[in-house]
This record gives C-alpha cells, structure tokens and sequence, in this order.
C-alpha cells in the first residue's frame, strides 16, 4: 500500500532486491492490548447502556480508542521497512506516528551480517532479528522479527559478493 511512499528513497540506477516488514509477531503485545480493550468495551457494554446518553458516549470513546490504536499499529508497520537493493541497504523505522529514523549502508561497506532467533514464538514461526555491521564507524543495521532471517542474511551476502563482482 505505501510501497510507491518507500520507492522515493530509490534511486533511479539502483533496483529493489527485497522489500522487508516485521512480522505481526514484532507488534503482538500493542496488538493483545487493543484486542483486550475491545473485548473489556463489549463486556461493559450493557452496563454503558444502562447509564443512557453518557453511557453510550464512553462505549463509543472505548471503541474508537480501540480502532485509532490499531489504524495506528497499521500505518506504523506499512511505514517500516528494509530495502535490499543492487547497491546498497534501507532501514526505514517508523518509531511513531510523527517519528522516522532512516538509515543505510552501501553494500561495500558490510563488514558482518548475522541474524539471530530467540524464544519459542520466533523459532516456531522463523522470525528472527537480521543485523548488518558496516565499517567505516557507521554503526549497524537491524531487521527486526523478519521472517526467514537466514535467508535474508543469505540474499545480502549474495548480493554483496555480486555487487563486488560487478565492479
């Protein structure tokens, strides 16, 4: 839905290998929390009616607090983003609504690529965290509760040693 937003960060000689997302797993808790909100507003629903105009007002606050909290857990996920390309990596977190911190690291400068699984919900659905080192003190890059982690580490090197190559 957003993919033509997140191909502004392309440019025009680079091709997009990869297109990553968090799994629904990375966002489980937010998501429990506005599950049991609305089940909490439909148990208290007939005592809300009972109270008359200012009982159906709160139901309904309850409820939109509910759809605002999960629109938001949407956008939030169709916003983050790793972009494998033919030239480089894209790291795009959207933290918040208002919040984005956009990284990337030129496939000559990965040093290290590792990717690591913890817990029994990661293991038993292949989600797992894929981290990429670079040199040159900028830091690493993390893909967070990504599925098939190693094989996303797999394509990287692929297209690193292609890219060294190539050149």
């Amino acid at each position: 839905m957003f993919e033509r937003y997140l191909s502004k960060s392309i440019h025009e000689d680079e091709s997009v290998i990869r297109l990553l997302r968090p799994s629904w797993i990375h966002y489980r808790r937010s998501l429990a929390g506005f599950v049991f909100c609305a089940i909490v507003s439909l148990f208290f629903w007939y005592p809300l009616h009972t109270l008359g105009r200012i009982g159906w007002v709160l139901f309904a606050a309850m409820i939109a607090f509910c759809v605002f909290g999960l629109v938001r857990l949407f956008v939030i996920r169709s916003f983050t983003a790793f972009i494998i390309t033919n030239r480089r990596i894209i790291d795009i977190d959207q933290r918040k609504l208002f919040e984005r911190h956009v990284s990337e690291c030129p496939l000559e400068n990965i040093r290290d690529i590792r990717y690591n699984k913890s817990g029994f919900l990661h293991m038993a659905c292949n989600v797992g965290t894929v981290i990429i080192e670079a040199g040159g003190g900028t830091g690493h890059l993390e893909c967070q509760d990504v599925h098939n982690p190693e094989d996303v580490k797999d394509l990287i090197s692929r297209v690193q040693h292609h890219n060294k190559n190539s050149l």
